[in-house]
């Protein structure tokens, strides 16, 4: 396992919650950005010409491989922050089992005893 400390279920909730805020306010976002208008295609046989290269384009380029690269993090820690959770209901559901085949043994045992007292 990873040096990460280990986080509580309520704070693996809260950060799946955020991400799936995330998620939505950027999706809202694509939905309401006005369309831009399309490029016509190249005629067949013409030179395609390259947009030159600017150091703002070189800057846009360099923030928007930046932003891919929180996105994969932010990936990844989600992917991990569901196993996690995953691992954690499990876990907790068969504590619940176990308590309960305890009750019961416990609760027939009684019942033994005093069957045969």
């Amino acid at each position: 396992m990873s040096s990460r400390p280990a986080y509580s279920d309520e704070e693996l909730r809260e950060q799946w919650a955020f991400l799936d805020a995330l998620v939505d306010r950027q999706a809202a976002a694509l939905r309401t950005a006005p369309l831009e208008p399309e490029e016509p295609a190249p005629l067949p046989g013409a030179l395609h010409q390259a947009a030159p290269v600017t150091p703002a384009s070189t800057a846009l380029l360099g923030e928007l491989e930046a932003l891919r690269g929180r996105v994969r993090r932010l990936e990844e820690e989600r992917r991990e922050l569901l196993e996690r959770l995953n691992v954690a209901e499990a876990r907790s559901a068969a504590a619940q089992r176990a308590a309960a085949v305890q009750r019961h043994e416990t609760a027939a045992s009684r019942i033994w005893r005093r069957l045969r007292g």
